[in-house]
């Protein structure tokens, strides 16, 4: 597990009771499951995550990579 990883709460709550994460936390747990060799539900029962929510990460992350493929940011 990369040491940027390996320090993230990921049981941190916000006040509605569920776990908060930023957006490069999201990216850091989206990149550590696709260099495992773990299913999505092996994955979310380790790193206590709702394989729902996991499932939406990694959309989003296809998503922007079928929009920028080559990884520029989009200019303002």
């Amino acid at each position: 597990m990369p040491d940027n990883v390996r320090g993230m709460d990921t049981n941190e709550n916000n006040t509605q009771g569920r776990a908060s994460y930023s957006e490069e936390e999201r990216r850091e747990l989206v990149q550590e499951f696709l260099s495992s060799d773990l299913t999505q539900a092996a994955f979310c029962r380790e790193w206590n995550l709702n394989s729902k929510t996991l499932a939406g990460w990694l959309r989003i992350e296809r998503m922007r990579l079928f929009l920028d493929p080559v990884g520029r940011r989009a200019e303002a």
